[in-house]
């Protein structure tokens, strides 16, 4: 039976998740559903857009150092919602994009704030809050954040064809500022949490800095993965389109991930 302490913590991870379902969606998933659209609206070509998203990420790779140091000393709660304010300017300069270089803009701030609220620092601050409830809540939250695209690539679909790809950005932005931000400054524990982990019986936690070689092949092995997952989630609709798929059909294929 769960305690009074572990309830909460279940509503946090819950919170949590949502936030996760709409960072993922809003600021990784977009780009496959309104990525032609923002093309044709703004005069940007394929390789310009996508430079642009990959840019971002690449971004977000170089600030996440900084984002879980920041963790570290102040704890979770302004990081996170800090983030999800990241990620309404980032939606609202792509909403008002007009060329390449705004676009290219809007999609760095995307980075910046992905860095800050997608599941980096969410599990970071869990270590920090969860104690030995830990991996029960990072599957929580991974399990939350695996419906990004089931929902959104829907939802952008649907906003595209009734109003637009500029209002869509638009309607995300308010969603980081009036749901994603409160959330985390609910959901998260003011400071680094109450719960510290010993490290276990007979071990040592600074041993192996370095990690010896097996940390760096399964470092490669990670960035390859999410390597490859990135490429197929920007460019799956599209891939799906081209053959022959109509656009709803394609999102719904997709969406099925």
């Amino acid at each position: 039976m769960d305690t009074p302490r572990t309830s909460h913590l279940w509503r946090r991870v819950g919170a949590l998740g949502i936030a996760q379902i709409i960072s993922w969606g809003t600021l990784f998933y977009t780009i496959a559903v309104l990525g032609a659209a923002m093309r044709a609206d703004t005069g940007t070509g394929e390789l310009w857009l996508f430079g642009s998203f990959t840019a971002g990420l690449f971004v977000s790779g170089l600030v996440s150092p900084l984002v879980g140091r920041a963790i570290d000393r102040h704890g979770g709660r302004p990081v996170l919602a800090a983030g999800s304010l990241l990620g309404a300017l980032a939606c609202a300069v792509l909403a008002f994009a007009a060329g390449p270089l705004s676009l290219l803009a809007g999609w760095l701030l995307a980075g910046v704030a992905m860095a800050a609220c997608l599941y980096d620092p969410a599990l970071a601050t869990l270590h920090q809050i969860a104690g030995r409830s830990y991996r029960r809540a990072v599957t929580a939250i991974t399990l939350y954040g695996g419906f990004a695209s089931t929902v959104f690539w829907p939802l952008s679909q649907y906003l595209l064809d009734t109003v637009g790809w500029r209002q869509a950005f638009g309607i995300y932005a308010v969603l980081h500022v009036g749901l994603c931000a409160p959330l985390h400054a609910w959901s998260v524990p003011a400071g680094r949490g109450s719960f510290e982990r010993a490290p276990a019986p007979g071990t040592h936690a600074h041993a192996h800095p370095q990690g010896g070689p097996t940390f760096v092949w399964l470092a490669a092995a990670l960035s390859l993965a999410a390597f490859i997952a990135s490429a197929v989630a920007a460019h799956l609709i599209g891939l799906l389109t081209a053959t022959g798929l109509a656009a709803r059909d394609a999102v719904l294929v997709g969406s099925l991930i």
